[in-house]
């Protein structure tokens, strides 16, 4: 019933006005349209960004993780074999085995871990670590923004250089 009431309402809206009706409509009309473009417009900008991200994944995140994986699951891997060949052979000692099994998997931990730590000096030594964080440590003081917490205004370092001071 109120349908029909809304729809014999328009022929006396559009007689007493025919102007305002017709405008009105049009501005609805526009309205629409800008809503739709703003959809859409938000519906583009989602997909370049899902675009964006899944790229980033796949491309640069993706090779690293799986190049770390393998060593990852070659020292996990590791534990694993030692932690399998104490307990083993600390079967036989009944109830002191689980004592016995903490201590020789701890033993063999910090063996590990000075391994670990010959093998990270030796590659620190004949790597130059340095080296490979050097373009981040540039890209990290270009954006820090010195000059600004300085308040002088001048982008160069104040300490040791010549003043222009007269």
């Amino acid at each position: 019933m109120a349908e029909s009431d809304r729809l014999s309402r328009i022929p006396t809206k559009f007689l007493s006005d025919p102007r305002g009706y017709i405008l009105g409509i049009i501005r609805e009309w526009i309205v629409g349209l800008v809503l739709s473009a703003g959809a859409l417009y938000a519906a583009w900008i989602d997909q370049i960004g899902d675009i964006g991200v899944r790229t980033f994944q796949q491309g640069f995140l993706g090779p690293i993780v799986e190049a770390l994986m393998i060593p990852g699951a070659a020292v996990l891997d590791s534990f694993e074999g030692i932690q399998a060949s104490v307990a083993e052979s600390l079967v036989g000692l009944g109830v002191a085995a689980p004592f016995a099994l903490v201590i020789g998997f701890a033993v063999a931990m910090v063996v590990f871990v000075v391994l670990f730590g010959l093998l990270w000096s030796l590659i620190d030594t004949y790597l130059p670590a340095g080296a490979l964080t050097a373009p981040i440590r540039a890209l990290v003081s270009l954006f820090s923004f010195q000059w600004l917490r300085r308040g002088d205004g001048s982008t160069s370092d104040s300490s040791g250089g010549e003043s222009n001071d007269q």
